[in-house]
């Protein structure tokens, strides 16, 4: 599975980088807790501004035409042109429901998106206590360029991390609670296994020069998550009551593996006790890999090896 490398921190003017894109130029682009969207020259180490939004910026995506998607927490999925800098909201409710956790999202090259929400009970400040009761009510739909939603599937385990395959046949999503990816064929809109995880995944990238999938594994599955799933739902929502302090906290790695397309482990790399914790993130680009975290004030990175 090749030498794991050192890994390293690039810090940042902010915290949180929950996700992490790359646009055609190499700089890298994330999001912050504050609602910044940032982007970041590798080469001079500098970080500027590109956006703010009034929410949490989590999943993002550079499209086709150099502009940006944006999942935000609680305003839904969001459009930022590049050329113009108008940022405009493109999905807010799905159906009746308001898309309050709008997690990642994968643009469609003809002007739309497939996006995923990972909760429409509760935002992502509620993340945990959605976990906690584990009542499943993620989604997997799309956005067309004339703004229409068709929901492609629901009452998915958190969905969270999004890949369209090189093919365009079929979309890979996460499944944060079940620690599985799944595979949804856009054909016959059938859902399948595609890989069973060892932690419980978040976001996801496509590596087009190696022909990978990347995965950030934010955290092991915790005891008390797996004791609950047999627990009565009342015991569960009590449990998803209970001050954050006194829950599961992310153990002190840094975890990311890579997939083939048949959906086959070829790369596993975890850092352990090195002041880098619960990547959610993962992206690459040449011979480096760049990881963010939600708990971090540092975008990570390494060499991959050859």
């Amino acid at each position: 599975m090749g030498k794991q490398p050192a890994l390293l921190r690039w810090e940042l003017p902010g915290a949180g980088p929950e996700d992490i894109v790359v646009d055609a130029c190499g700089h890298i682009i994330t999001g912050v807790e504050d609602g910044r969207i940032l982007r970041g020259d590798p080469v001079t180490g500098r970080w500027t501004t590109l956006t703010q939004s009034t929410g949490r910026p989590l999943g993002l995506e550079v499209d086709a035409e150099a502009g940006l998607w944006i999942c935000d927490s609680p305003n839904g999925l969001l459009h930022l042109d590049a050329n113009r800098q108008v940022l405009r909201s493109r999905v807010t409710c799905i159906g009746a429901q308001p898309l309050r956790f709008c997690s990642n999202v994968v643009a469609d090259g003809k002007g739309g998106a497939y996006f995923t929400a990972s909760s429409m009970r509760y935002p992502l400040t509620s993340y945990r206590r959605d976990l906690l009761e584990h009542v499943p009510s993620g989604m997997l739909a799309h956005v067309d360029a004339a703004g229409h939603v068709s929901v492609l599937a629901k009452d998915l385990g958190f969905a969270n991390g999004l890949v369209l395959m090189p093919d365009q046949s079929a979309l890979v999503v996460a499944e944060t609670a079940l620690a599985r990816l799944i595979r949804f064929d856009l054909s016959t809109r059938a859902l399948s296994v595609w890989a069973d995880l060892p932690a419980m995944p978040d976001n996801m990238s496509l590596d087009a020069e190696r022909g990978l999938v990347w995965v950030a594994l934010v955290s092991p599955i915790p005891s008390t998550l797996a004791l609950l799933g047999k627990a009565p739902l009342p015991v569960r929502r009590a449990v998803g009551l209970l001050p954050e302090m006194l829950l599961p906290q992310p153990a002190d790695r840094a975890w990311v593996q890579a997939y083939d397309q048949q959906g086959c482990l070829v790369r596993d790399f975890c850092w352990k006790n090195v002041g880098y914790r619960a990547v959610t993130g993962v992206c690459a680009r040449g011979d480096r890999l760049y990881m963010g975290s939600l708990q971090e004030r540092a975008i990570a990175f390494c060499r991959l090896p050859d």
